[in-house]
């Protein structure tokens, strides 16, 4: 008996130093992961504020672009100071996507949005180089045209997007919180188990364990549903930068992606098309109808020639046709001709029967024609904008290219 006696207290006095040692380590574990945490909060703390201060520099620099450029489109304030302030702006721009950039980013989806909005804001910038000069000797309306068409979507398009990113940063602090204050109470919970160990031996030791396991497989299977939902999330965002989100089509993001391989190596056959004096639809009814009515005729094109063509709606009212190869070059003209018909055909929209014309042209083209998609662009813009000085309602070949 007092052999047994000995023997339990030998085996309780290894528990006790069994016991002891693992509070010990799990204690001085326990310590270093307070410290990581800490660390580590502070470190992705400072990311995210520096990174929503940047993005918030460049969508303020944005807005007083866009402030600076209604003023060079409307011809108030001097066009040279106007033009010097908005390069200046443009270069505080890049300074602050360069300082973002270099930021460790906790949350894929926000790089991704932001980089997304920077395309949007070069192809602003692009597009305000291109035409700020030109604004001095082009008539009122067009240049407001020219403005409301192809330069204001841009500024609006990097300005939502920039705001998203915003959002998605604030989203992703968070969830960074959450999580410190779930890791925290997870080591205090740890803490409290282990005394509790450190006075119930082996066995409870053996319960936390395998509790503890559970825990750790619960976490990985969250992550990997999270993961998932990550992964599709990143899907749709890209669906989106290469979508028009009124209409549905592709946008010209899409078109550059889709294009630009195939000008030096392909002969294809393509056509735009323009409603004529879209304006007085907005001008009229509000933008709202003006919407609803390019949404009806976008239907309508997806509809009646989508089984020949990929479509895009690359600007407000412009969209652009790739016919399939198995389309014949004879073919093209009468059904642009038909695209011209259909666009500029009834529609009943919100109870109210409107009708417009439209305009067009058609390119078989040939490679090595053009050096890139925005030229290409230009090329046909340029005939079918000959096309509406004359009275627009036609479909003009692009020819002498």
């Amino acid at each position: 008996m007092a052999k047994n006696k000995s023997a339990n207290n030998s085996f309780n006095a290894r528990v006790y130093i069994f016991a002891g040692i693992l509070m010990f380590v799990v204690t001085f574990i326990n310590i270093f992961l307070v410290n990581r945490l800490y660390n580590t909060n502070e470190k992705v703390r400072n990311n995210i504020v520096n990174s929503m201060t940047y993005v918030s520099t460049i969508n303020d620099n944005l807005a007083s672009v866009n402030r600076n450029v209604l003023m060079l489109v409307s011809g108030i304030g001097n066009r040279d100071t106007l033009t010097n302030d908005i390069s200046k702006e443009f270069v505080d721009i890049n300074n602050a996507r360069e300082e973002y950039l270099k930021l460790d980013h906790e949350s894929e989806m926000e790089l991704r949005r932001f980089k997304a909005a920077m395309a949007f804001v070069d192809a602003y910038h692009s597009k305000m180089y291109t035409y700020q000069d030109k604004f001095a000797t082009m008539e009122a309306s067009t240049v407001k045209a020219t403005y409301i068409q192809e330069v204001h979507p841009l500024q609006t398009n990097a300005s939502e997007m920039l705001s998203a990113s915003i959002d998605l940063g604030k989203k992703s602090q968070q969830q960074q919180i959450e999580y410190n204050r779930y890791t925290w109470l997870m080591i205090l919970v740890i803490m409290t188990i282990v005394w509790v160990v450190a006075e119930a031996g082996i066995v409870l030791v053996a319960l936390i364990t395998k509790r503890q396991q559970a825990a750790l497989e619960r976490r990985a299977q969250m992550l990997e549903e999270i993961d998932t939902k990550l992964q599709t999330q990143r899907q749709k965002v890209g669906e989106i930068a290469l979508t028009n989100i009124l209409t549905g089509m592709k946008n010209r993001y899409a078109l550059d992606n889709d294009l630009t391989d195939r000008l030096e190596k392909d002969q294809f056959n393509i056509a735009v098309f323009d409603l004529d004096n879209f304006r007085s639809i907005n001008d009229m009814y509000g933008y709202d109808f003006g919407d609803e009515y390019l949404v009806t005729v976008a239907e309508k094109l997806k509809e009646e020639y989508g089984d020949i063509a990929e479509i895009y709606n690359i600007t407000g009212n412009e969209f652009c046709f790739i016919f399939n190869s198995d389309v014949p070059d004879a073919q093209t003209q009468r059904i642009a001709e038909r695209v011209l018909q259909t666009m500029s055909g009834y529609y009943n929209v919100f109870n109210i029967g409107t009708q417009l014309t439209a305009s067009g042209s058609v390119y078989h083209y040939l490679p090595g024609d053009c050096l890139n998609v925005s030229s290409l662009l230009v090329k046909m813009d340029n005939v079918m904008r000959n096309v509406k000085l004359n009275g627009g309602n036609a479909v003009a070949p692009v020819v002498g290219i």
